[in-house]
């Protein structure tokens, strides 16, 4: 019988790819502080300022204000370092270090008679570095990832349990489904369920002369987590800017390709336990996944003085969303051993995926002026809202027939469709995101430089914010290889400093130094009241599992599932250095 379910749901995922998950989408559409040290000691509020070519990524005005063609290189090292919990075993220590080459670019700038100038420049940075490990140890009091599959199957198909091929009414594109279940909770059942038995509790259905099983569910009393990420994201902006004749307004053009690299590792123990809560063995559920692919978007800004002799400067911009498309691969392992029931299960599945996702507008607004020669500051806010994250199905090649005068012929053509479920499912998780940045640079000698700066990013996740894999899966498959866990971030607090040196007529050292703080609540798995399930039970085709038990059915769905949460820290130490030619 679970054959059966696991190649009905093979079965529907060869029909259409997925939409990826919220938090997965939240990693991507978010930016680190990053660029040429000069950029970076400041605290990124360089935005009105401009002049730096790092601002090709947000205020793509601010190469307007080059005067001489440029060339620079930066690279840097970033430590990661925070939760200090007792050790797990074959999990790695909570610090990472990597070295980073950061940014290569070039700015060529051009005149003209009448005083109009135009530039156009090519700039490389890596605006997201993913690496992180989070380690997590917790107690459970009745809840288990066992009790949250078992949750999930008794629920599906309006309480009645599951089974395969039942055509259910309602569908994303007003077909006919499959009732299928997450991959992770087949994983978890098939570990920790060696056979199906009438104990265990089953539905009779007179009518059609068939019965739907359930499963029971193991307890656990202790967890122990780690999430490994790394990888990075690279931006290759295009840059055309320019001046008008009298100097007092700038504007500016990118267009900017992304090349995403990230890697999750996510293992889970639990330490299982029997009705007096005695050690009954353990359960371990491994996800190892790669996300590749590639996105674009584009950059408008203007920067302007509104007043003719003074330096004051105002700058606002506008950054597109970046349009991805991504690729997803990995295998999914689960293995249990629980002594009083003889059971000692393994189960894995290798998995890939396509799928496109939408990041949000961004719309910023930044001031900037300068002291003689010896003083420039520099203030940015920017907005972007993450609850708009928008997913989209890979639908795959659909095949039409059409007529000419010679008759009928069929072509075909790729096809996408918005996934409104996720998309939900984001709108209750994510909000709107405010950056501020502020920064200062002085200049106590001639060819000295010294700047500080402070960046602030406030939170991305809501504190209910959750993880929701009681979304049905075949309205939206795009939890169906994501992990359990999650984090819901706080904000996040960066400090800078930096150095700048002019050696030479022509060539700059720039130095930098960030240090970034962020906490966060990790959650096992998600947190599931039996009244909400019921609440929802009459939203028919909204993508949720139908959860309206038939009020004859023996099957005992549990009343909650609560896990207990675990403070995480992500504190950030990076040095960075950039070498600047003009020319």
């Amino acid at each position: 019988m679970k054959k059966n379910i696991l190649l009905a749901a093979i079965a529907l995922l060869s029909v259409s790819a997925m939409a990826q998950e919220t938090y997965d989408n939240a990693e991507i559409a978010s930016e680190d502080l990053n660029g040429t040290a000069r950029y970076v000691g400041m605290g990124g509020a360089m935005e009105a300022l401009g002049a730096d070519i790092t601002t090709m990524n947000t205020n793509p005005a601010g190469i307007g204000l080059f005067r001489r063609s440029v060339a620079s290189v930066s690279a840097g090292v970033t430590a990661t370092t925070g939760n200090d919990v007792r050790p797990i075993a074959n999990y790695d220590k909570y610090k990472t270090t990597n070295v980073d080459f950061n940014q290569i670019g070039f700015i060529f700038s051009t005149g003209s008679s009448s005083g109009v100038r135009f530039n156009m420049g090519f700039n490389y940075h890596r605006s997201r570095n993913f690496n992180q490990i989070i380690n997590a140890v917790g107690a459970l009091d009745d809840a288990s990832a066992s009790k949250r599959s078992f949750m999930s199957l008794a629920s599906c198909t309006a309480g009645k349990g599951f089974k395969p091929g039942y055509n259910y009414p309602y569908d994303r594109k007003g077909d006919p489904r499959v009732d299928i279940i997450s991959l992770q909770d087949y994983a978890t059942d098939m570990a920790l369920n060696s056979s199906l038995s009438a104990e265990d509790g089953t539905y009779y259905d007179p009518v059609n002369d068939e019965t739907w099983y359930y499963d029971s569910y193991t307890a656990a009393n202790m967890y122990g987590a780690s999430a490994r990420n790394s990888g990075f994201i690279n931006n290759f902006d295009f840059n055309f800017s320019g001046s008008s004749r009298n100097q007092r307004v700038f504007w500016g053009l990118t267009l900017g390709l992304r090349d995403v690299r990230y890697n999750n590792k996510s293992q889970y123990d639990e330490m299982l336990c029997d009705v007096n809560n005695v050690d009954n063995g353990d359960y371990n559920f491994l996800n190892d996944r790669r996300i590749t692919g590639s996105g674009f978007n584009f950059k408008v800004g203007v920067i302007f003085r509104p007043i003719e002799n003074s330096p004051f400067r105002v700058g606002l911009y506008i950054n597109s969303p970046t349009w991805y498309s991504l690729t997803c691969r990995g295998v999914m392992k689960a293995s249990s051993y629980v002594p009083s029931k003889s059971i000692d299960n393994y189960y894995g599945e290798e998995y890939a995926f396509r799928y496109y996702t939408v990041t949000p507008w961004k719309f910023g607004a930044s001031l900037g002026t300068t002291i003689g020669s010896k003083v420039a500051l520099g203030a940015t806010y920017e907005f972007s809202d993450y609850s708009s994250i928008s997913n989209r199905v890979d639908d795959g090649t659909v095949v039409q027939t059409a007529y000419d005068f010679y008759g009928p012929y069929s072509y075909s053509y790729e096809r996408s469709s918005v996934d409104r479920v996720m998309n939900d499912n984001t709108k209750r998780t994510l909000r709107g995101v405010s950056l501020l940045k502020v920064g200062v640079e002085i200049k106590p000698a001639k060819n000295v430089a010294v700047r500080a700066g402070y960046n602030y990013r406030s939170a991305i996740y809501k504190n209910s914010g959750s993880k929701n894999l009681m979304i049905d899966p075949s309205y939206s498959t795009g939890n169906m290889f994501t992990t359990y866990d999650f984090v819901n971030w706080g904000a996040t607090n960066r400090i800078t400093f930096g150095l700048g040196f002019a050696l030479s007529e022509k060539i700059n050292l720039d130095l930098s130094y960030q240090y970034s703080t962020q906490k966060g609540e990790y959650h096992p798995f998600q947190n599931i009241d039996a009244l909400d399930m019921y609440t929802n039970s009459d939203r028919g085709n909204n993508g949720l599992y139908n959860m309206n038990p038939d009020p004859d059915s023996p099957v005992y769905i549990p009343a909650s599932l609560y896990a207990s949460k675990f403070s995480v820290k992500n504190n950030r130490h990076q040095a960075n250095v950039t070498l600047s030619y003009k020319f």
